[in-house]
């Protein structure tokens, strides 16, 4: 809410609908209100073991929303990228995932729908390699859709979500989910945000010494310092060793 009243009355002003922003002391204050909120969830990551158990746990419930979290922590896409996925993206031969839109919502005749749009930045597109294990799951995705595809006389041809529900369709924003499962899997959901999962790409890839230029390429982002700097996520610095006491008996 603070982004889209900031945002409108800063556009308001510039085109000059309004002379002045009447609303900035309020903005001011909602910003200062939710800063420590902010703070909890900016950069942040999940440790290999709690993204282990999220994939396991999902993979018990929603298949659909089991593959959408494994596709996000195995590519480090974001959101909007991964539900705009399409099996015409999916290269099955050479293992490869080509990011070229993203999916965003649209509103015409008092109807809210799901629209297809740029990329954030032209860094953005790109091709993600894919492990086998999933492909794997690519492979029974697409069978799933197939059937869905036959069986659905309602199905909307004229589509190939990867992730789609009901004939054919793009599924939602998946937050509400992910914190139900977080919950299951006693993960504090206050302390973590969907957009962890791309922070948590970068941190195991930099702990297991992958070059950071590469993966700051298959983030999508324009600069390998700026991925390293924002989005890997480094254990806080202990104190090595104590040396007062022995300090103390040499002087």
């Amino acid at each position: 809410t603070y982004s889209v009243l900031h945002t409108s009355f800063l556009y308001a002003k510039e085109k000059r609908i309004i002379l002045s922003n009447p609303a900035t002391l309020a903005l001011e204050i909602s910003k200062r209100k939710f800063k420590n909120m902010h703070l909890k969830t900016k950069k942040n990551a999940f440790t290999l073991q709690e993204l282990t158990t999220l994939l396991l746990k999902a993979k018990e419930g929603d298949y659909t929303f089991y593959l959408f979290l494994l596709l996000a922590a195995v590519t480090g896409a974001r959101v909007s990228e991964t539900r705009a996925l399409c099996f015409r993206n999916i290269d099955f031969t050479k293992q490869e995932l080509v990011i070229d839109c993203q999916l965003g919502r649209g509103y015409e005749n008092n109807t809210l729908y799901n629209q297809k749009r740029k990329l954030k930045t032209l860094n953005s597109s790109r091709v993600i390699p894919l492990p086998d294990f999933v492909m794997d799951e690519l492979y029974l995705a697409k069978a799933r859709y197939n059937w869905a595809k036959k069986n659905d006389a309602q199905f909307d041809r004229s589509l190939d979500f990867v992730l789609f529900k009901e004939h054919g369709q793009p599924i939602g924003r998946p937050y509400y989910n992910f914190k139900k499962l977080m919950k299951k899997c006693n993960i504090n959901p206050s302390e973590h945000v969907w957009h962890d999962l791309r922070h948590t790409y970068a941190t195991i890839l930099s702990e297991n010494n992958m070059n950071m230029k590469v993966v700051s390429k298959i983030l999508g982002h324009y600069s390998d310092v700026f991925t390293d700097k924002e989005y890997v996520i480094r254990k806080a610095e202990q104190t090595v060793y104590n040396v007062k006491e022995p300090m103390e008996l040499f002087i």
